[in-house]
């Protein structure tokens, strides 16, 4: 059947109005559907969109499905019990979702840090079958590896029931998890409990602490209300969702590090010759821990004031504040990265390109500075701080770096 009409009816309880699909007509409980290439013995996929549920639980069918060469025609093909379905009740909700880092020693709220271990916490409000599965939903600037290790934390002086003694310790669970894909949400389904979760037993057979890792953090140090977690319970085999939670606001980053930094005079001069209202040309080095994307920035601050009249030490470079000894290099091969003062005793540094992504950034600059410092005091870096394209602050240090 090359061009053909298929009869969808859809059992009383379901209301297919609003039915989408291409060729679709619907009068009463069938959906017509013409257009239709058919092949003898061949597996046929037909998706609708715009069916609305059953109001109340409980099972609903018979679907039928009729086949025809022209609308009204004869029948080529019928099942008048093609299928029947269960409608669940409306999902019931967890209570007291948390996400947060372990504290085991395992773990590292650094901005970009892997292998890191997170903890959700939540309580049930319904029984479990051994075999359900809790369905947990990553936020989408999270990463959790395909390696994935799952468990049942203890909790202080509570039961742990997901294991086959009853005792207050840990429980190796399953689970899976789907592959990344970039900005979007990855899915871990954990499964393997010792037990049936009876609530009527105990009262701390409702409350669990699930483990999961290795975790990747995220590339920057975004605020926290925009992350997005989501656990449900899920009925094993039918997939039904028994409970669900969603949280956001958690959990906080730290900023990445400033691996290592030095402040030197350039061309090997020597500080020690420095006095007060001193200008000479200085070199800043330092190496960041996570990368910065196209469009990025590093801003420095140092103690004393930056000449913003031109380093002159350089044709192309004579009239800017200050010059990137390092420039990274495009893939064409032209070069990039330029920086400049803000007057007093701020450094911002731009255009650090693509090829910076995912991996860390070492700069070296070279900048004309007057120096006011006094006796008993230093001169020095005293911030350094990295951030990405939307200005999402990632790394960055205000003490432990280079001064003299």
């Amino acid at each position: 059947m090359t061009s053909g009409v298929m009869n969808v009816i859809f059992p009383t309880g379901f209301d297919p109005t609003g039915a989408t699909c291409t060729g679709c007509t619907v009068s009463g409980q069938t959906v017509t559907v013409t257009g239709q290439a058919l092949t003898a013995s061949t597996d046929q996929t037909l998706t609708m969109t715009g069916i609305t549920n059953p109001q109340d639980a409980g099972g609903y069918g018979p679907f039928q499905i009729i086949t025809r060469y022209y609308t009204g025609g004869q029948i080529i093909d019928i099942n008048k019990n093609f299928a029947s379905i269960y409608i669940s009740e409306t999902a019931g909700v967890l209570s007291n979702l948390g996400v947060s880092f372990a504290s085991d020693g395992t773990t590292n709220s650094r901005v970009g840090t892997d292998n890191n271990h997170l903890l959700f916490t939540f309580e049930l409000n319904q029984d479990l079958w051994k075999h359900d599965i809790f369905q947990i939903t990553i936020d989408d600037d999270w990463t959790i590896g395909t390696n994935i290790e799952c468990r049942s934390v203890k909790q202080s002086g509570i039961w742990n029931h997901f294991n086959s003694s009853d005792t207050n310790d840990i429980h190796d669970l399953n689970c899976v998890a789907e592959t990344k894909v970039a900005n979007t949400a990855q899915k871990v389904y954990v499964y393997g409990l010792a037990n049936d979760i009876d609530l009527s037993l105990h009262d701390d057979y409702s409350k669990v602490k699930l483990k999961l890792n290795p975790m990747t953090n995220p590339n920057g140090k975004y605020a926290e209300t925009q992350y997005n977690w989501t656990i449900e319970t899920v009925r094993f085999q039918t997939r039904t969702v028994l409970e669900s939670a969603s949280t956001n606001g958690q959990p906080a980053l730290t900023h990445g590090n400033i691996v290592s930094s030095s402040y030197y005079q350039s061309w090997g001069f020597d500080t020690q010759y420095l006095t007060t209202d001193h200008q000479t040309f200085m070199e800043i080095k330092f190496t960041t821990e996570n990368y910065v994307d196209d469009g990025g920035s590093i801003d420095i601050t140092v103690t004393d004031k930056v000449n913003n009249n031109g380093w002159g030490g350089n044709d192309d470079e004579s009239t800017v504040d200050c010059y990137v000894v390092d420039k990274k290099t495009r893939d064409d091969g032209s070069t990039y990265t330029t920086c400049a003062s803000n007057g007093t005793s701020g450094i911002t540094i731009s255009n650090l390109g693509s090829n910076t992504v995912n991996t860390s950034t070492e700069i070296t600059i070279r900048v004309s500075v007057k120096f006011t410092v006094g006796g008993g005091t230093y001169a020095g870096i005293s911030q350094i701080l990295s951030k990405l394209a939307d200005t999402t602050e990632v790394d960055k240090a205000t003490t432990g770096l280079a001064q003299f």
